[in-house]
């Protein structure tokens, strides 16, 4: 948003990007306050009014909020891991992608069926899953926080029949705990109703 310049009577202004989560973004918000208005004698004084700015993310289905500084981080973050590949790649492509510690990941590859997900979220996914491998408390568990942290924000904006074969899916990969959990986070993240 660029409103360095004010012109008629808008008091708000408001720009959107997609963020998927777990990923750092690169953010710079600058803001001044300068004399508006015009006087008619330069003797005159301009009336200063009360200024205020937020900055605010909007979760799927929910009201705008204003970020928490716990999701900000003040210093440069690393680069993130762009990959050049023609899309889509088939899926022995992603398996070739996935192999090492986070293989673990491509038994939620059959959820591309539903939407199509490029590679480098099943890239930072498969990272996450080595990193926490060693400690998840069983591979029903590490799955589900794949799922929830890295795909599930993926299904934004589908309908409750898409979601129903979303969850269909998932119950194939999770065990109980998880699957009652999955079922819970994809009603309420992508704002649908799954069947009884």
């Amino acid at each position: 948003i660029d409103k360095a310049i004010k012109s008629g009577s808008d008091t708000e202004f408001r720009g959107w990007i997609f963020l998927l989560g777990g990923r750092a973004y690169p953010l710079k918000l600058e803001f001044s306050r300068g004399n508006v208005g015009v006087r008619k004698d330069p003797k005159e004084k301009l009336i200063k009014e009360k200024t205020t700015m937020a900055l605010e993310w909007k979760a799927p289905r929910r009201a705008a909020e204003v970020i928490p500084e716990r999701n900000l981080i003040p210093e440069s973050t690393p680069t993130s891991f762009a990959l050049s590949i023609a899309l889509p790649p088939d899926e022995q492509a992603y398996r070739d992608l996935l192999v090492g510690p986070g293989e673990i990941v491509s038994r939620l590859l059959g959820l591309r069926d539903l939407k199509e997900l490029g590679p480098a979220v099943f890239i930072d996914a498969a990272r996450y899953a080595a990193q926490r491998a060693s400690t998840a408390s069983s591979e029903s568990r590490l799955l589900y926080e794949v799922f929830y942290a890295y795909l599930l924000p993926q299904f934004e904006g589908i309908d409750d029949e898409r979601a129903a074969e979303l969850y269909e899916r998932v119950a194939e990969i999770f065990d109980k705990d998880e699957l009652v959990e999955a079922r819970r986070t994809i009603e309420q993240v992508l704002g649908v109703e799954l069947p009884a």
